[in-house]
């Protein structure tokens, strides 16, 4: 059994905005993938934020 995620880019003033049950397919751009270690993905925020490690 594998796991699957969709990523997704979303302006930071809709985020309270967003229907978590319809999801952002067709709203989003969106790029689904498989096998994603959640330890490793969280290391990018840095990177894509310019927030301290």
């Amino acid at each position: 059994m594998g796991l699957l995620s969709d990523f997704f880019i979303m302006p930071a003033e809709e985020m309270d905005l967003f229907d978590v049950d319809s999801g952002p397919a067709g709203n989003y751009p969106t790029v689904q993938a498989k096998r994603i270690e959640v330890v490793k993905l969280s290391t990018l925020h840095p990177f894509l934020t310019g927030a301290d490690l």
